[in-house]
């Protein structure tokens, strides 16, 4: 019953998440005419350093939302730790812009700002939805994201990929904001005085995730140029929307699920999961290697041609990402956020190292990037299955 239950939820994710990717992999051959990889390169320099700051606003508290069971409407303390860090990174850039040296991350300072806000809102909202159960809500509210997101990016030319992001945010926020906000800065003040262990153990390794997701991009446009950026975007395009489609829906539900039932439910579902994501995976990853160069030749033009054989190359680290990746919510979840950072910073120091050798080209680039991730998905299973085990075998002797 409980295993259904966990299934019937996921299932319901994963079909909304797949109307919503099949939507945004239309529109793509006509973006790509539309934009070129220097635009997509601009467009995801932007957002992954939004991302990286949205973190920072949120401090990731919206990953306690299943589990923070001493405070009611916790959503609100989420939101405040928002407003009060958004307001003081306002007065900091204020402040300090003038000066730090001219880039392209220092010139747009104001445009991630206003989408690190906007993501950070948007995620909490989102997981919100999930933990009052209302997943179908929270599939939709992708999808009027998307949908807003594609219908601006084709309508307004200039910057337009980037204020499709702004659209589409805004678009779920009012979607999916609760009935009820009421915001007490010193009920947030006190907790994260209170509590503050636990903030620091569920920021720590968020932080780190978020910061690694961003070091290929940010590698690459140091390394190359910001061309090489909007061909890595593509390719990661195809890694990523597997992991929007099958992982994060699986990871937010073992998150919900895993906070809220027994520990012998809990196992059971853990190794049947498992399972059922590893050959879903594979499945995946099969089928994108084999269909990658037809849909690169016939759908776009010759500029993304590079892009076939990166995709190809990064299909083992795609495989073991979409299967690993959401177990790590088991951690959050059971509360080993030690562990838990322990591993993220183990993924952080061997992304940082790809900045040490001097490649001949991106291609090279993305070759190191697959053998130091995919091995670092296989320590991290190793790692949450001995953990686990571990664990239980405490619980036993108990």
């Amino acid at each position: 019953m409980v295993l259904s239950k966990f299934y019937t939820k996921s299932t319901t994710l994963i079909v909304i998440n797949l109307i919503t990717i099949s939507i945004y992999f239309v529109a793509q051959p006509v973006l790509r005419e539309i934009y070129s990889p220097e635009d997509f390169g601009f467009y995801d320099l932007i957002i992954k350093t939004a991302t990286i700051f949205s973190a920072i606003l949120s401090l990731k508290l919206e990953k306690l939302l299943p589990s923070e069971t001493r405070i009611n409407t916790f959503y609100n303390i989420v939101f405040g730790v928002i407003l009060l860090l958004f307001s003081m990174t306002l007065l900091l850039t204020i402040l300090l812009k003038k000066t730090l040296s001219k880039t392209l991350i220092i010139d747009n300072i104001w445009l991630i700002l206003i989408v690190a806000v906007l993501l950070a809102f948007n995620q909490a909202l989102k997981l919100i939805a999930v933990d009052n159960s209302k997943t179908v809500k929270f599939g939709l509210s992708a999808f009027l994201k998307r949908s807003l997101e594609i219908i601006t990016n084709l309508t307004i030319t200039k910057y337009g990929l980037i204020l499709g992001e702004v659209v589409g945010n805004i678009t779920s926020i009012f979607y999916l904001r609760p009935s009820k906000i009421k915001i007490s800065f010193r009920k947030t003040l006190s907790y994260l005085s209170d509590y503050r262990g636990n903030v620091f153990y569920n920021f720590f390794p968020e932080i780190l995730i978020t910061i690694s997701t961003a070091i290929p991009s940010l590698l690459i446009y140091s390394k190359f140029s910001l061309e090489s950026v909007g061909l890595y975007e593509m390719t990661d395009k195809f890694i990523y929307l597997p992991l929007v489609l099958l992982a994060n829906p699986i990871g937010i539900m073992i998150l919900d699920f895993f906070s809220k039932n027994e520990l012998g439910e809990k196992n059971k579902v853990f190794y049947k999961v498992l399972i059922t994501n590893f050959l879903a995976s594979l499945f995946i990853g099969l089928l994108i290697y084999f269909s990658i160069e037809y849909i690169i030749n016939t759908f776009f033009g010759n500029q993304w041609l590079e892009v076939v054989e990166m995709v190809k190359t990064l299909v083992p680290f795609l495989v073991l990402r979409v299967f690993v990746a959401p177990f790590g919510q088991v951690l959050v979840a059971r509360r080993f956020l030690k562990m838990f950072s322990i591993i993220q910073a183990i993924r952080f120091i061997l992304l940082l190292s790809l900045s040490i050798p001097d490649y001949e080209n991106l291609s090279q680039f993305v070759k190191y990037l697959t053998v130091s991730q995919s091995g670092f998905y296989i320590f991290m299973l190793t790692a949450i299955i001995l953990t686990l085990n571990r664990n239980e075998g405490s619980s036993h002797m108990q």
